[in-house]
């Protein structure tokens, strides 16, 4: 018996095929062979994608027949690809058509003003025609670009800046609010992240957290907010960021139990690398709880920037080929 190997390469745009010769019949029958190192028994839980206003604004415009056949496309399990998760964003982000926030009236702690009727232009709309697309209601996963400008160091949803710490309780009854928005309008969430990029200032939404900041938040101010309004069963997931950054953001804020009894996983990016190492560490060394490993990891791409027209951009083979070996390294290694 022969056995051939298919390898995929982000660097050549062939296969590379090599040919396995058979065992000598000097071996036994009962020979085992064990290739690789013993991993944790984790559960993959499958795809997603991201439901933002400026895709669901674009697809509002098309017709409907045409609406259909991308909705079919993405999250029909028989006649598309059968997508069975979603992320989408809580006040506006960086494919947004502008900024905005569920509560704009500056000082409003008490959220008196919350409306998500903004959502329900384009962005609900979208969401639920993915869910009939489906057959079932897909969970979501939740995240904030940024805090409204009036709660934030520097007034300003862009451009970075960090939640003031007066508003810090006000922000954690936001996403109670926005949670309890989205299941009364007939959507799944099954966790948050606390900030998008928490490291990075953006000139689009974005917010920065220390390790320290972000622990905190989760420890004195998120985690115990959820718990009181019954919402044991929403995630909070820690970090959204890259790779190179995630066993020393771990490291940092799962250290305290006070902090990591509330957190359900760490949130990834791949912008910055393989980097699989370090996925590796990470998770040889992150605290369990009981039996419950505190290591489900949610992955983000975003395959943009100056890469020319959307034509151009989907027309590349190698950007194909990056987005496909990534995908396949990513299940050979994050498991």
């Amino acid at each position: 018996m022969t056995a051939r190997i298919i390898q995929s390469s982000q660097k050549h745009s062939s296969s590379i095929w090599r040919t396995v010769e058979p065992l000598p019949s000097s071996v036994s029958a009962d020979t085992v062979i064990s290739i690789g190192e013993k991993r944790r028994p984790d559960l993959f839980r499958g795809f997603g994608g991201a439901f933002t206003e400026s895709a669901a604004y674009v697809w509002s415009q098309l017709s409907k027949d045409r609406q259909q056949q991308i909705m079919t496309a993405y999250f029909d399990a028989k006649h598309g690809i059968g997508y069975t998760f979603g992320r989408t964003h809580m006040n506006s982000c960086d494919f947004s058509l502008d900024n905005y926030a569920a509560v704009d009236i500056p000082g409003d702690k008490k959220l008196w003003s919350f409306s998500c009727e903004r959502e329900k232009q384009y962005l609900w709309p979208f969401i639920h025609a993915a869910y009939k697309a489906a057959g079932t209601d897909l969970p979501l996963l939740l995240s904030p670009w940024s805090p409204p400008a009036w709660m934030k160091s520097n007034q300003s949803m862009n451009n970075g800046g960090a939640l003031l710490p007066e508003y810090r309780s006000a922000w954690a009854a936001y996403f109670a609010r926005y949670i309890t928005e989205l299941r009364d309008n007939g959507f799944q969430v099954f966790g948050v992240t606390v900030q998008n990029e928490p490291e990075a200032t953006q000139t689009w939404d974005s917010c920065r957290y220390s390790a320290s900041d972000e622990a905190l938040f989760i420890r004195e101010y998120l985690g115990p907010l959820l718990d009181s309004q019954g919402m044991q069963d929403v995630g909070i997931y820690f970090w959204d960021h890259n790779r190179d950054e995630m066993f020393n953001r771990a490291a940092d804020v799962l250290t305290d139990p006070e902090t990591a009894q509330y957190i359900t996983g760490q949130a990834i990016h791949w912008y910055s690398g393989d980097q699989f190492d370090l996925v590796r560490e990470t998770k040889r060394n992150l605290p369990r709880q009981g039996d419950h490993f505190l290591g489900r990891l949610h992955r983000r791409r975003c395959q943009a920037g100056s890469m020319g027209s959307w034509r151009d951009l989907c027309s590349q083979h190698h950007r194909r080929s990056e987005c496909r070996c990534n995908i396949m390294a990513r299940l050979e290694h994050d498991p």
